[in-house]
């Protein structure tokens, strides 16, 4: 719940600015004082294929690699509105780092030339956005949002939108099936998606919600898609009324209309077209009918490849036909008729073919409805969004050339024909403002906070402002973030973000000095961006540093750490400049965000959700120990914290990039006397070695490591002892703060009572249930445990030969004495007695086969639970091992596997489901219980290669019988694990790296050392990616392999270059590692992406010149090439020269170049030779993803 407290009197004058919400009126859209808004937008995709974020962000040139530098420039042409395609499915994914060291912002003229024509003259010295991110000192999009896709998402729609843009959100159905997989939970993940857009008034006023891109994409007709736009908005409506919709036609090819058109409602049956006038009907009886905007798209014939009525009358009837009349006339019901408003969603052209000159000029004449094009069947239409700003948008190009820098001047001159207006083409002074924002409104609210028992990371420093002198009298407000309080020992502590807004005309120069009074205070445990000292429970900062100057109408960030006796932290007064300001031109806004009471996880179809409804992926790790007499977690034997620590164990295991833990337990161990774990002479390491312990030898740029949210307090190690906080009062209560440990640290905690060790639910179920219930009940006192616990009530069932009839009566009854006292919890359960398919123990949950194989029988159970309350609490979670811990080696690899995968519980994972009699289904979550490897035998590496292209659900695993699984527990932590072997050596300190490499290049586990926004000298590794075609009639992306995203690419002209490098052997020795991309079809074949790391592993400096040949795939093309110029001889090889200055390799160093590929069978093949320079290079093979 949010909750703002203003304080103060609250001078009309001092906290507003004029806000315009957008509505619509007939077939205009207007603002509140019936102004009609004309909307000049573009496209800007990346939020839609992998990326994490709009595209091009790659190089450390500001003009290009600074997302806050490129609005500028594009608000700067002339654009007040932007359309931003999406899919839900990225915004679940980890979000990638965008941050570019050695990038400063660029000069104001250095600005203006870049989006002034060459050979004119620009206005002067370019202004700077409305609102500007604060920047740290020679580092580019260190602002960004880090914590999610989704929250990176709505900061850039916040961003756009305070900076004077219209926003149109679009989910885009080429790259999300979401609507068509589940169109309930679809329309309510819109909802809510809104909701969280629209608590920023500013960006409120002016979102448009395109419902679905192009739904011709997937065939869809007027009857379900039509059914499909008002369960959307429906929904939506409930969460987020005075919503302004866009929607999007299909079906009518008939009237030559392309993909994102067909609205007509004549002619249907004489040109066969899908009927949009039941949904027209339909729409005309809600609340929201007066607030959808039509929104087609229109391309010239080399993007759709249709070359009839493209041009003059034919062109102009067809557009009239399917939606200009809905201007004019509107559609009518027969009682009642409702004009919409159209708003181009997308159009756009290479501008390279003579038919698409004259198709988009006759567009153009239809736009202003001027000429041969005023038909009196349509108004004019002032609202549009061209594609693409992309330079990698393959059928139109960019509004940017391929360096992302330089403008494409023949389009924007095409826009100023249709009503944009560049800032360069405006005859004003030096001191000419940027085109004036469609709407203002007060400063937007802030974010809601993500909550965490910690304060946030410090956020960066901005870049120094220009200071200007101070005259006449200032006015201000004060904005407080509280980020969170939460207790800490005897007192509570609370994080602060301050805001600090000069809303006069005149400069307020540093240094200023802000007083905060209210609760009581112990004291200021840390500070950034100002010095804050408490006297007399009043606290005094000083702003000193040249840029705090705060300029009119901007902003200044101060942030501060503060204790006290009480949960009463947040100030309830303050000044700034006491003599300068009085009272009541003081506004204290105060945002509290109180985390809602925790709940825990639940199943949303294959899905596993929070409370809040955002996905959950779980990337763990299996560690012993509470099961085996140890009465502690494995391993903690040393006065080497790295090992006996527990702690900061912990905290490398996060730091590897898990954020998950199974720990089997036995109810009997619970009996057992606590074992002393504490350590002497136990010296917690220094950042830097602890950074070196958890990444691979030679990594660079590592920097601090980021600790723990919640360690132990530095009094627990008081004489340099190790492990002094774990609980000895008993076994019960270690295990306890053990959980609760890793749950306020950020981990999901999987227990998991052990049968082979404890045959408790064997002796005496009722006993054994009982525990269970009493154990849970203790544990989810705790709100943050129960938000992050997950039940596995039995391993391996099998190990004692237990049937599926008493695993049914078991789990049941385990689960409704857990529900009966009031937890809240996941559970997960193995399947049991399917040996005779193959399955491991902990699997078999076939429901199919069940007669014909001699299967045991789940369907009793799932019957039984299907009518639980915690029936969508439930996930599946088996056991798979290769054949060296199984000694079986049936249906172990390639298409047996995946069949006996996929019939066990893969099919649970996708519609229908399973079905009982009456014909309710459910679908379920998978979480991969355990599976690992020794990698010691050929048959191991062949099954986990193909057990992790099963979980991803690519390549020949791609069965369509099951969805990707990406939850899983590797087995083990342990170096004692006889079977498989630990993720650390023998020493309980060392890492195993080809099983954490097999987990990052596999599975998606991004480590901390990969990820740069987590490091002090986060240097980005730069990778470019395969050409995204706008919507029309693009070839499907290539499906990602593993979801760890790879880094940005390298500059085009690297900034600044290297020196000169001294002359080498032209035979230097070398390595290479092709790390290769999922297949995807083309029109004649199949491609994939190769990503090629080239080492020098030899002595003197390879020179840039090099030529690199690869050999052994059957390619017969190459589609696209990045950092080096390959072509294909005529025996299939690849081969090509490395020219730019920058790909010298100097000796232990690497140089990254790419290329896609096309071939008839690339599934089984692979690269066996590499050449550089004529010399043979070792060769390694990795995966990628995007």
């Amino acid at each position: 719940m949010r909750r703002s407290i203003i304080l103060g009197f609250l001078l009309l004058g001092y906290i507003s600015e004029f806000s315009f919400a957008v509505k619509l009126e007939g077939s205009n859209i207007v603002d509140t004082n019936g102004n009609v808004v004309k909307i000049k937008g573009f496209n800007w995709f990346g939020f839609n294929n992998g990326q994490t974020m709009v595209d091009g962000l790659w190089s450390n040139d500001p003009l290009s690699g600074d997302f806050a530098t490129v609005v500028r420039r594009q608000k700067l042409l002339g654009f007040n509105g932007v359309r931003l395609p999406f899919s839900f499915k990225d915004l679940d994914k980890n979000p990638r780092s965008f941050v570019i060291q050695n990038c400063s912002p660029p000069s104001d003229q250095a600005v203006a030339e870049s989006v002034t024509p060459p050979g004119s003259s620009s206005p002067g010295a370019a202004p700077d956005l409305p609102s500007p991110p604060n920047y740290s000192r020679n580092v580019c999009n260190g602002y960004l949002p880090n914590t999610s896709t989704r929250d990176r998402f709505i900061w850039v729609a916040k961003f756009f939108a305070k900076n004077g843009f219209y926003v149109m959100v679009d989910n885009h159905l080429r790259e999300d099936q979401t609507a068509l997989e589940d169109v309930t939970g679809w329309s309510q993940k819109w909802a809510d998606l809104v909701r969280d857009l629209s608590k920023d008034s500013n960006l409120k006023d002016k979102l448009i919600v395109d419902l679905l891109n192009e739904p011709d994409n997937y065939g869809l007709q007027w009857s379900r898609l039509g059914d499909m736009y008002l369960t959307a908005m429906d929904a939506i409506e409930a969460k987020s009324p005075g919503t302004i919709f866009a929607i999007e036609g299909t079906g009518q090819s008939g009237l030559q209309v392309n993909w994102g058109d067909g609205f007509a409602t004549e002619r249907i049956e004489s040109l066969g077209l899908s009927d949009p006038r039941q949904f027209f009907n339909s729409l005309l009886s809600k609340p929201y009918k007066n607030r959808v905007i039509l929104s087609p798209h229109v391309y010239p014939p080399s993007v759709t490849y249709n070359y009839n009525a493209v041009t003059g009358d034919a062109l102009y009837d067809r557009l009239s036909t399917s939606f200009g009349t809905k201007m004019t006339q509107g559609y009518c019901d027969g009682s009642k008729c409702q004009k919409f408003p159209v708003a181009i969603g997308e159009f756009g052209s290479k501008f390279a073919q003579q038919i698409d000159l004259t198709s988009m000029k006759d567009f153009a004449r239809y736009l202003n409805n001027r000429g041969s094009a005023d038909d009196g069947r349509h108004n004019p239409i002032d609202n549009w969004f061209y594609w693409s700003w992309n330079a990698n948008s393959g059928d139109t190009g960019g509004l940017v050339d391929d360096s992302w820098v330089s403008i494409q001047w023949n389009k924007i001159d095409y826009l100023t024909t249709i009503g944009l207006e560049p800032w360069s083409s405006r005859d004003t002074g030096p001191s000419n403002p940027l085109p004036p924002s469609p709407t203002q409104s007060p400063s937007p609210s802030p974010s809601t906070p993500s909550p965490s028992p910690s304060p946030s990371p410090l956020p960066p420093s901005p870049t120094p402002s220009p200071s200007l002198p101070v005259t006449g009298d200032t006015e201000c407000s004060v904005r407080i973030d509280i980020g969170n309080i939460w207790q800490d020992g005897a007192g509570y502590t609370g994080s602060f973000n301050l805001f600090i807004k000069n809303l006069s005309g005149n400069q307020i120069q540093t240094p200023w000095t802000l007083q905060l009074s209210g609760p009581s205070y112990s004291n200021v445990l840390q500070a950034w961006n100002w010095d804050i000292i408490l006297n007399n429970n009043i606290l005094t900062g000083t702003g000193s540093l040249s840029w705090l100057t705060i300029r009119p109408n901007s902003e200044v960030n101060v942030g501060f750490l503060v204790s006290g006796p009480t949960q009463s932290l947040k100030p309830n007064s303050a000044t700034l400049n006491a003599m300068k300001l009085t009272l009541p031109a003081i506004v204290l806004l105060v945002v509290m965000v109180t985390s809602p009471l925790a709940a825990g996880l639940k199943a949303s179809g294959s899905k596993i959700i929070d409370s809040s409804g955002n996905k959950v992926t779980l990337k763990g790790f299996n560690w012993f120990g509470f099961n085996n007499g140890q009465t502690m977690l494995d391993g903690l034997w040393s006065n080497n914290a790295l090992s006996g620590d527990f702690a900061t164990v912990v905290r490398r295991q996060k730091l590897l990039g898990f954020n998950a833990v199974r720990l089997p337990f036995s109810f009997k161990d619970f009996d057992l006397t606590p074992r002393d774990f504490e350590r002497q002479n136990c010296i917690i390491p220094t950042d830097k070695v602890l950074a070196e312990s958890v990444a691979p030898l030679g990594t660079k740029n590592l920097g601090a490591p980021p600790a723990l949210e919640n360690p132990p307090p530095k009094s627990a190690y008081a004489g340099n002892t190790c492990n002094g906080y774990l609980p000895k009062n008993s076994v019960r209560d270690r295990f306890m703060y053990v959980v609760e440990f890793y749950a306020k640290n950020g981990f999901y905690v999987m227990i998991d009572n052990h049968l082979r060790e404890d045959q408790t639910a064997l002796e005496d179920v009722d006993a054994w249930a009982s525990k269970y219930a009493d154990l849970i009940k203790d544990l989810t006192a705790d709100k943050e445990v129960e938000s992050k616990l997950i039940v596995d009530i039995l391993n391996e069932p099998d190990n004692y030969g237990v049937s599926w009839d008493k695993m049914t009566d078991l789990y049941l009854l385990a689960m409704d004495q857990i529900e009966a006292t009031g937890a809240n919890v996941m559970y997960a359960v193995e399947g049991t007695q399917q040996g005779l398919l193959f399955a491991n123990w902990g699997d078999g949950f076939a429901t199919e086969r069940i007669e014909e194989l001699g299967l045991g029988d789940p369907r009793p159970f799932f019957n039984s639970f299907m009518t639980k309350p915690y029936k969508n609490r439930v996930m599946l979670s088996p056991h798979v091992y290769p054949s060296s811990v199984t000694f079986n080696t049936n249906n172990a690899t390639g298409d047996g596997l995946f069949y006996r995968l996929s019939t066990s519980f893969g099919t649970k994972t996708q519609e229908p489901g399973y079905c009982n009699s009456n014909g309710d289904c459910i679908i379920f979550p998978i979480a991969i219980g355990e599976f690992g490897s020794k990698f010691e035998m050929e048959d191991d590496i062949t099954f986990m290669n193909d057990f992790a292209d099963y979980l991803n659900n690519e390549g020949p695993a791609k069965d369509g019988r099951h969805v990707a699984i990406p939850n899983w527990f590797y087995w083990s932590w342990n170096a004692n694990s006889g079977d498989t072997g630990g993720l650390v050596t023998d020493n309980w300190i060392d890492l195993e790296w080809r099983k954490m490499q097999y987990l990052e290049n596999n599975l998606g586990l991004e480590p901390w050392y990969t990820r740069s926004d987590d490091k002090a000298s986060p240097v980005p590794e730069p990778l470019p990616v395969p050409p995204t075609d706008p919507s029309p009639v693009p070839p499907p992306p290539p499906p990602p392999t593993v979801p760890s995203p790879p880094p940005p690419p390298p500059p085009t002209v690297p900034s600044p270059p290297p020196p000169p490098l001294p002359p080498t052997d032209p035979s230097a020795a070398c390595s290479v590692r092709i790390e290769k991309s999922g297949i995807w079809p083309t029109a004649t074949a199949s491609a994939r992406v190769y990503n090629v790391f080239v080492t020098n592993t030899g002595s003197d400096t390879i020179k840039s010149g090099w030529d690199l040949e690869i050999s052994g795939d059957p390619i017969t093309a190459i589609l696209s090439a990045w950092n080096w110029e390959p072509s294909l001889t005529n025996t299939g090889t690849i081969r090509g020269k490395g020219t730019e200055s920058w790909l010298s390799i100097a000796p232990g160093s690497e140089v990254n170049i790419g290329i896609i590929i096309e071939g008839p069978n690339l599934s089984n093949a692979s690269p066996n030779a590499v050449t550089l320079n004529g010399q043979a290079c070792a060769l390694e093979h990795g995966r990628i993803g995007y």
